[in-house]
């Protein structure tokens, strides 16, 4: 096996737990709840990486909330989960983006400037 997708942190394969107006009132409305997210998102790697100690374990960050009203701003809890697996485990952690398109570029795409951020440094991964 070559690398493993992180699932947990998200409804799917990507970090977006609350993507809904009403999905984030009941979910990320809160500081105390957004910091709920970023600890469970933090362990939810850890458990994968311990598990996968040999493998590529990948993770494909997305803002998991609404920005129109989390307690924070959902780019900034994304970047502090994704920052953590990047300087925690290195290489170890990859970076990918579920609907990369050609004009997909870090103007006009957070997630795709997560990966545009750290191809230097991380394996990365781009589905069509």
């Amino acid at each position: 096996m070559s690398y493993i997708i992180i699932t947990g942190i998200g409804n799917h394969d990507e970090w977006d737990i609350a993507p809904g107006a009403q999905d984030t009132a009941a979910l990320g409305s809160t500081q105390e709840e957004v910091d709920g997210w970023k600890s469970s998102s933090k362990q939810i790697i850890d458990f994968h990486m311990s598990a996968f100690p040999s493998t590529t374990v990948m993770g494909l960050p997305v803002p998991p909330f609404d920005p129109s009203n989390a307690a924070e701003t959902p780019a900034t809890s994304m970047r502090e989960v994704s920052d953590y697996a990047a300087n925690t485990y290195n290489c170890h952690f990859a970076y990918s983006i579920g609907p990369l398109q050609s004009s997909t570029t870090a103007s006009n795409s957070v997630s795709a400037d997560e990966l545009f951020l750290h191809w230097t440094t991380n394996p990365t991964h781009g589905k069509l």
